[in-house]
């Protein structure tokens, strides 16, 4: 197998990453909401101690998953569950 082949076979095959700040542009929305979107796990990462970087694939299944949703409705929903006392969590 020749370099350029080699190269070729592995650039196809790698997963991509992509910073907050690309997905934000992406998504057209500001930074913070995109950290929410991580910290609530709708969209898959991997941390390197601070930085967060959004796997490419799992971006493009939320886009699928949730076409259409409105997800600050979501997102609203979730931190009313996390700031809820634990004892009407559990009812």
């Amino acid at each position: 197998m020749s370099e350029r082949e080699w190269d070729d076979n592995r650039t196809s095959t790698r997963e991509h990453l992509m910073s907050v700040a690309e997905t934000s542009k992406l998504l057209g929305c500001n930074q913070r909401f995109t950290l929410k979107l991580l910290r609530y796990g709708f969209l898959p990462y991997l941390a390197f101690g601070r930085s967060k970087r959004v796997i490419y694939s799992g971006f493009c299944r939320f886009l699928n998953d949730y076409q259409g949703q409105d997800i600050r409705a979501i997102i609203s929903l979730r931190e009313q569950e996390e700031d809820a006392p634990a004892t009407l969590r559990a009812i």
